[in-house]
């Protein structure tokens, strides 16, 4: 499969690989319609023809690189059967997706309902578990830039004295500048809540907080994962943060 990232989105392109920082995702034609395949987004997304150039603009004005796949990409299975490949509440099909329906199998216990698993490069899941100190979800990178960068901080100079965050109440799905934050807890288990995009980044600390003991935590976004304290003034509109994945871990 060939790519090429180019700036004209022609509609007989079959598909394009978006990709910012370490989120990567699909958009595809399937059946003469295009799909975005984000998998923070509630379901995947019908995106017209005449509306394609518009998306992809959007998505490179937001940081992202679009790469349009120019070879034939094989036809989308069918075969109900490939659904033992992964977590059947996170399968759609077509029909329910043209219909406005909802996903049947969509568990409303499920703690990662509205967030597809996703797939790293190196054939893992991003949605592993594990105990406060299981790096198992993690690539050999990932976890390499980690050691890597707490070595560095052992000398960093003694944090400053810590203002408190307000978490407000979470805003409305599909609320005006709602924005939605995936979480790797301390603990080793996962949280999905979603933010306005004008919330300061250290609300995102006030909400992790609230999850764990007391004891002090430490945020890191991206590939390889930074420490974010130093953007707890900013907002995460200007962290670029909405939709990201925020990994978690006392200190």
């Amino acid at each position: 499969m060939c790519f090429h990232s180019i700036h004209i989105y022609r509609t007989e392109i079959d598909g394009f690989i978006c990709n910012r920082a370490a989120h990567w995702f699909a958009i595809r034609k399937i059946n003469d319609r295009y799909y975005n395949l984000n998998s923070t987004l509630e379901r995947p997304e019908i995106i017209s023809h005449f509306k394609l150039a518009a998306e992809m603009e959007a998505l490179q004005a937001a940081g992202y690189s679009v790469f349009c796949v120019l070879e034939k990409i094989p036809a989308a299975c069918s075969n109900e059967s490939m659904m033992e490949l992964g977590l059947p509440q996170y399968w759609w099909k077509e029909a329910d997706l043209l219909s406005g329906k909802t996903n049947a199998m969509t568990k409303a216990t499920d703690p990662w309902k509205g967030v597809g698993s996703g797939r790293r490069l190196d054939g893992g899941s991003s949605n592993g578990g594990g105990g406060g100190g299981d790096l198992s979800g993690l690539s050999e990178e990932e976890q390499l830039a980690m050691a890597l960068s707490a070595s560095l901080e052992q000398h960093a100079a003694p944090a400053k004295s810590e203002r408190s965050y307000e978490l407000s109440e979470e805003p409305a799905e599909g609320a005006s500048g709602a924005v939605k934050i995936q979480f790797r807890l301390p603990d080793g288990t996962r949280a999905v809540r979603r933010f306005l995009s004008s919330d300061q980044v250290g609300v995102l600390y006030a909400f992790v907080s609230s999850k764990c003991s007391k004891q002090s935590i430490e945020l890191r976004s991206g590939f390889p994962p930074k420490d974010i304290s130093s953007q707890k003034e900013s907002s995460i509109d200007e962290a670029k943060l909405a939709n990201e994945m925020i990994q978690g871990r006392y200190i």
